[in-house]
């Protein structure tokens, strides 16, 4: 099968280009975040992550039916 490739124009109303961005209203804040929240957030995620990782290791190693889906390095 032989590929096509088409070109085309992107072709702008500006006018009602501009008359849509002039209704435009800032996005309400809806609460201040500064970085130690972000930080806090980001670690508590990375934590979380890695106890249900090792929940799930722990119960396919434990369970003599899924046992062999897991891979060992070694």
């Amino acid at each position: 099968m032989a590929l096509k490739a088409f070109h085309s124009e992107i072709i702008n109303d500006n006018n009602a280009l501009k008359k849509e961005q002039g209704n435009y209203v800032p996005i309400p804040e809806i609460r201040k975040l500064d970085h130690a929240i972000v930080q806090r957030n980001y670690l508590q995620t990375k934590q979380d992550v890695r106890d249900i990782i090792l929940f799930e290791m722990d119960r396919l190693v434990n369970d003599p039916a899924k046992r062999h889906l897991v891979i060992r390095k070694g």
